[in-house]
């Protein structure tokens, strides 16, 4: 009677153990103990060299974790794509003084000159087929509460990924 009770003891672990395996074909269902703590910035290994483990790593399984590149935009970066300025106004100095404002905030921009057209309220026009434009408005309105609207660019504006139509609203 004991070795039925301890044959149960036994075949009961190992009928979980195997439906657990057939359930992940893949074997990637844990993490092994034997693995070496790395730190997830640098892929550096946070074990001393004192420390011991009763699990050893096999020499040919090594783990190496590249470090993302930054997200965050920069002020020289693709995600501030340059500005022109345009002024819709009769008042050609403040399309100077918006230049100005944009270039000591980082921004790259240049005076356009005078717009003649329509324009309800000062707005930044991104063009929807380069990469990152429209988060740059979006950005730029954001830096600047002054820009009102951010929009996808018409065909009568001049090329370039953000187009900053200034209006008499702009202070």
């Amino acid at each position: 009677m004991a070795i039925g009770v301890f044959a149960l003891l036994v075949a009961v672990p190992l009928a979980v153990l195997a439906f657990v395996a057939l359930g992940h074909p893949k074997g990637r269902s844990a993490v092994r103990a034997s693995t070496v703590p790395t730190n997830s910035a640098t892929g550096e290994n946070t074990r001393s060299p004192s420390s011991s483990s009763s699990a050893s790593v096999s020499p040919s399984v090594s783990r190496s974790v590249t470090p993302k590149p930054s997200t965050s935009p920069t002020k020289t970066g693709p995600t501030r794509p340059a500005v022109l300025v345009l002024d819709n106004t009769s008042t050609t100095a403040l399309t100077d003084t918006a230049v100005s404002r944009l270039k000591s905030a980082g921004w790259t921009a240049t005076n356009g000159g005078a717009f003649q057209g329509d324009i309800l309220s000062t707005a930044v026009y991104y063009d929807p087929n380069v990469t990152g434009a429209q988060q740059a408005a979006i950005a730029l309105q954001a830096q600047f509460p002054a820009i009102k609207r951010v929009k996808q660019k018409f065909s009568g504006l001049p090329q370039g990924a953000l187009v900053l139509v200034l209006t008499s609203d702009y202070s």
